[in-house]
């Protein structure tokens, strides 16, 4: 089976499918770390935050996407890729729809913020360590440095869709109307990873064989 799929000349119309799945979770990902700038410079002023206190919240996602990765890149190996490849966009999708109702009270807004903004990178730290070795098990291993740089091509896609939201949709909806778009692009995400099967690689190492999802993937479709 494996033999079958390193055979492979081109990418089936599904493998390009998985590709999608895998790009347009980074593309909301780092949508989500430009528009973070942007909301601050709505409420810093109005809640009189200190540079410390902007650095606290602009920081505290990248900080969660350190322990994110580490910790959603050991339970993929341990429960499955596919769990895992669902759970991270669910954490990143909830914690991202919590920030629409961030408190206007200076003294508890900004630590509203940050928390859900560690959560927020604790669920997108996790997308890119997991995505791209389940895509890559599903493609044969000679496009699997294509693959990758396929998918990490959504990165400033991320950025240029971020930079027209706040050009355009910014001065009708402000900053938690924009959050909104983000949720219901998050959801977006999840119902396109929803058909996405488990890797046959990781269930070949469980010992379960029988079934193996690369057909619905893979050389046969």
């Amino acid at each position: 089976m494996f033999e079958a799929l390193d055979r492979q000349q081109l990418l089936t119309r599904n493998q390009k499918g998985l590709v999608f799945a895998g790009a347009f979770g980074l593309v909301l990902e780092f949508l989500d770390y430009f528009l973070i700038g942007f909301i601050l410079t709505f409420v810093s002023k109005p809640w009189g935050l200190s540079f410390g206190q902007s650095s606290i919240i602009l920081l505290s996602s990248g900080v969660g996407a350190m322990f994110g990765a580490a910790w959603f890149g050991r339970m993929a190996d341990r429960v499955g890729r596919r769990k895992i490849f669902m759970s991270t966009i669910i954490v990143f999708t909830v914690s991202m729809f919590a920030l629409i109702f961030t408190p206007d009270t200076p003294e508890i807004g900004w630590l509203y913020l940050t928390f859900f903004r560690f959560l927020i990178g604790f669920g997108g730290g996790g997308l890119y360590c997991v995505d791209v070795p389940l895509i890559q098990e599903f493609v044969p291993t000679k496009k699997r440095g294509l693959v990758t740089g396929l998918v990490t091509c959504a990165v400033p896609l991320g950025f240029l869709i971020g930079s027209a939201m706040v050009a355009f949709l910014a001065p009708a909806v402000g900053w938690r109307g924009l959050i909104a778009v983000c949720v219901m692009l998050s959801l977006g995400v999840l119902l396109v990873r929803r058909w996405v099967p488990e890797s046959p690689r990781w269930l070949m190492r469980q010992g379960r064989p029988g079934g193996s999802p690369i057909n619905r993937v893979g050389t046969r479709s």
